[in-house]
Formats: C-alpha cells, structure tokens, sequence
C-alpha cells in the first residue's frame, strides 16, 4: 500500500475487542507490512483505517454510511473530497441541514 495523500491507521483487533494501532502510513509512505505480506504470501495481519472510518466510528455509524454522506455532501457542492482530506465549502448548508 502507497498513501499518496493523507493517512491510513494500521491496527490489529486485540482477542479482548481493543483496537491496537501499530503504526501509521502517512502521504508518500508505503506500508512496510503490506510489502512484507505481499512479498511472503502471507495473510496480512492488520486492518488500514482511512478518514470515513475514524469518522465512522465517532459517530457510531458505518464507514459505508459515512462514505455516501460525504458522496452526496460532495455532489451538492458543501464539501470537497480528496484522499486524506475533506475540505469544507459550505458551512452554513451543513449547518442547516444539521439542525434540522
């Protein structure tokens, strides 16, 4: 895995539920256990958390949720969506449709 912008979280599941966060890939890193995985034939071991899911996760919703959100946030024109970013172009319409 490459990270061209922004970052992705790399953790493992403890047997007990908690997350364990390993390390993170951040713009123009590549992840050194993905390459050592894909190299070795091994299953890789970990799990990569992106933005939606960090989101995903404060919220208590699904990262798929999220995603279409944004998507539509995106299409109306209040935000703009780039890997690792979300850029915020109208705040008075989230705003409104939050206080609804």
């Amino acid at each position: 895995m490459l990270v061209l912008e922004g970052s992705v979280k790399a953790q493992i599941i403890s047997e007990a539920g908690r997350e364990m966060l390993l390390y993170r890939v951040r713009s123009g890193d590549s992840c050194v256990l993905t390459t050592s995985c894909l190299l070795s034939g091994d299953q890789y071991p970990a799990e990569g958390i992106t933005e939606d899911q960090v989101l995903a996760t404060k919220l208590g919703s699904a990262r798929e949720v999220i995603s279409r959100y944004l998507k539509r946030f995106e299409a109306y024109g209040w935000v703009a969506l780039n890997r690792g970013a979300i850029s915020l172009l109208d705040a008075g319409a989230l705003k409104n449709v939050a206080t609804k």
